[in-house]
């Protein structure tokens, strides 16, 4: 990665591949309870067993982190290097402040 051939330029590739092998490992790992909880959210949303209007089914957090994350392939440069390091805010914080906002008006 660095043209520089110093053993302090060595340590830091190592460093930063593992880094990554470990990131990557991490996000297929939390992707998986994310998206079985995404799914099960749409189904109660969907089937009207909550106070949740249907309309809602979209703002689970599986969807918003999947545009979160592939925003970089259809939004300029400018507004996808805001959203990708900050992916995993946008999948909850849309969904908890509308449940919130949405409860605070129902009940």
């Amino acid at each position: 990665m660095y043209s520089d051939n110093s053993p302090e330029a060595d340590v830091l590739d190592a460093v930063l591949d593992e880094t990554t092998k470990m990131f990557n490992v991490l996000l297929v790992i939390l992707s998986i309870p994310v998206g079985f909880g995404s799914l099960f959210y749409s189904a109660i949303v969907l089937t009207g067993k909550t106070h949740l209007p249907v309309w809602m089914a979209v703002l689970n957090p599986y969807m918003l982190i999947a545009f979160a994350t592939f925003s970089q392939k259809f939004l300029s440069p400018i507004f996808a290097g805001y959203l990708v390091p900050i992916r995993v805010y946008i999948g909850f914080i849309p969904l908890l402040t509308m449940t919130l906002v949405h409860m605070w008006n129902v009940l």
